[in-house]
């Protein structure tokens, strides 16, 4: 860091980075960001891989696996996250990149990824903001 700021004039500082961790371990654990937040402070959105396609092809399903995606209080600002799956290492990239250039979750749910992909369940996650955040439509 200390050379590409020197170097090439670049503001890094540690400050700015979002580092995700992953244990190896089956399935993985992988998390970036807050991962206690104060409930009071964030939203958090669950993505169940129970039913998640990939999941189901590769023999997975039945692992318990999830991602979790915590955001700022009332929007969608991502603050932090959790994957627990097969290659959650791999996984939790997407909400790491999303954190670190300030993509809120509401435009994660609206990429389109591959199908069949473990990583649906980050675009599930970010529908569940979606669904959360509908107009309510009055009742007649």
């Amino acid at each position: 860091m200390a050379v590409q700021n020197s170097l090439f004039g670049d503001a890094w500082s540690m400050r700015s980075l979002v580092v995700p961790a992953c244990t190896y371990t089956e399935p993985e654990l992988a998390e970036v960001g807050e991962q206690t937040p104060d409930p009071a402070a964030v939203d958090t959105y669950v993505s169940s891989l129970a039913h998640n396609d990939r999941a189901i092809l590769e023999g997975e399903a039945e692992q318990q696996g999830f991602v979790k995606v915590h955001c700022a209080k009332g929007t969608d600002r991502i603050v932090g996250g959790t994957v627990v799956a097969a290659r959650a290492g791999e996984i939790v990239n997407e909400i790491t990149l999303a954190m670190q250039a300030g993509v809120g979750l509401g435009l994660v749910a609206r990429v389109i990824h591959p199908y069949p992909t473990t990583a649906e369940g980050v675009m599930q996650a970010g529908l569940g903001y979606i669904r959360a955040n509908w107009a309510k439509l009055p009742a007649n």
